[in-house]
C-alpha cells in the first residue's frame, strides 16, 4: 500500500514509472515536483534537505557511505596515561585480552576497541594506565600542547578527561584549574585524578 502524498521508491532506485534512477535522483525529482519522499533506505538516516546540501559537494556514493557510517555504533577509545606507560606497551598488554584492540589513527596515545569491552575492572584501568577518552578529546588535549610548569584553566572540564590528558602532558609539573557548569560531572574528576597519579 502507498501512503497518500508520498512518492514510492524501491531500494535500488527504480521508480514507479519504470525508469531506473539513482535513489537521490528519484528523490530530487519527487521533491522538485512538490511530493514528500518516503524513505526506503533504512540504513541511512538523512533528511532530504541535508541530502540536497551534501549533493552540492559529494557524490551519491559518498553520501550513502556517510549516511551508513553515522548509524553505526562508535568504537571505544582509551588514552594511555603517559605518566604510567607507553602506548605500544599498553597495547600489547591489552591485546592479550582484546586481540581486536588497535592504535588510534590520529591520537598518539590512544587505543581503540571496536566492540566496546567493559574495561572498568581491567588491571590497566584500575592502576590508572588507561583512561576512557574518545580520540577527538585526546586530539583537543594534544592541541593545547601544555608544558611543564604552566598554569592551565579548563573551563569546560566535564568529568575531567582532557584535564587528565593535559596533566600527563605536563608530566604532573604545573597547575590545572578545572571548571564546569555541572558540579556532578566535575565530582568524577577527583577519583580519576587519584587513579591517574595526578
Amino acid at each position: 500500500a502507498q501512503a497518500q502524498g508520498f512518492a514510492p521508491f524501491l531500494l535500488h532506485g527504480i521508480t514507479g514509472s519504470g525508469k531506473t534512477e539513482t535513489y537521490f535522483e528519484a528523490m530530487a525529482a519527487a521533491l522538485s515536483a512538490g511530493k514528500q519522499v518516503l524513505f526506503l533506505l533504512p540504513e541511512i538516516s538523512l533528511t532530504p534537505q541535508l541530502i540536497a546540501r551534501l549533493q552540492q559537494h559529494y557524490t551519491d556514493e559518498q553520501i550513502l557511505a556517510f549516511g551508513r557510517s553515522i548509524t553505526q555504533p562508535a568504537p571505544l577509545d582509551v588514552r594511555v596515561n603517559t605518566l604510567n606507560s607507553k602506548r605500544d606497551k599498553a597495547l600489547a598488554q591489552l591485546q592479550t585480552d582484546y586481540p581486536q584492540a588497535t592504535a588510534t589513527p590520529l591520537a598518539p596515545h590512544g587505543i581503540r576497541f571496536p566492540n566496546k569491552p567493559a574495561l572498568n575492572q581491567h588491571p590497566l584501568f584500575l592502576d590508572g594506565t588507561i583512561e576512557v577518552q574518545d580520540e577527538g578529546s585526546q586530539l583537543l588535549a594534544q592541541l593545547v600542547n601544555s608544558k611543564r610548569g604552566e598554569i592551565i584553566v579548563d573551563f569546560c572540564a566535564g568529568a575531567g578527561g582532557k584535564t587528565l590528558a593535559i596533566g600527563a602532558q605536563m608530566a604532573n609539573k604545573g597547575r590545572i584549574y578545572a571548571f564546569d557548569v555541572s558540579e556532578k560531572r566535575l565530582a568524577n574528576l577527583k577519583p580519576r585524578m587519584t587513579r591517574a597519579g595526578l
